[in-house]
């Protein structure tokens, strides 16, 4: 990496390039995924079994989100050898990890899901496995972890707005507006595919930003 080059810019402007090539693939996971859980959530709240479904397909979306951010703002045409069984190997270890962390003192969980946002890139272009991925991810990212924990502040904003709706569709539900209330639970769902859309944007990114040798880090960024 090109010592030179303000880790904080070069990473915007690696989420720039990727968030260009990917625009149509961000905004149509945001809809779908939303669509999805909204629809779940507003006429079958009770089917836990339509829920495991949604969260199914929504993990689904999420590695076919990644593939299609690894092909934009890239020369060459990775392709994961690991597959999908190490994108969901590693989904289980990480949210396990960062759920605990969250739980415990939310800033640990955090910081667990800053070091290891370029990992699932990683993995996707290495296939090298879960492991080598996650410790990659740990190592590469220590001299950018500044600039990778300012870039997570926009990404995890919306769930601001989720607490605000969340607390408002309560109200709602109470004083028997549901239709108000179906309204604010489609919000709270679209602002938490945004979220984990820019997230995966922002692992790619770094991951990016990581990989990139001097000379075309320059050529991006100009």
């Amino acid at each position: 990496m090109n010592q030179g080059l303000d880790k904080q810019d070069g990473l915007w402007a690696c989420q720039l390039v990727v968030a260009r090539g990917g625009a149509a693939y961000l905004i149509g996971y945001v809809l779908v995924v939303a669509t999805m859980y909204s629809t779940a959530d507003i006429l079958y709240p009770q089917s836990n079994a339509l829920y495991l479904t949604t969260a199914l397909i929504g993990w689904i979306l999420g590695y076919v989100l990644l593939a299609l951010l690894m092909r934009t703002g890239s020369k060459e045409r990775e392709a994961m050898p690991g597959g999908i069984a190490g994108y969901f190997g590693m989904s289980v270890l990480t949210s396990i990890a960062i759920s605990v962390g969250l739980v415990l003192l939310v800033l640990p969980g955090l910081y667990l899901m800053m070091r290891w946002l370029p990992a699932f890139a990683r993995l996707y272009s290495s296939g090298g496995g879960v492991v080598e991925a996650l410790g990659w991810s740990w190592r590469q990212t220590v001299p950018i972890q500044k600039a990778l924990g300012l870039a997570m502040i926009p990404a995890l904003a919306p769930y601001v707005v989720i607490i605000v709706l969340g607390l408002s569709s309560e109200e709602a539900y109470a004083s028997g507006r549901f239709a108000l209330y179906d309204l604010l639970f489609v919000g709270i769902n679209i602002c938490i595919s945004i979220s984990v859309a820019w997230l995966q944007l922002l692992g790619v990114a770094a991951y990016r930003l990581i990989e990139r040798e001097p000379e075309e880090l320059v050529e991006t960024f100009s």
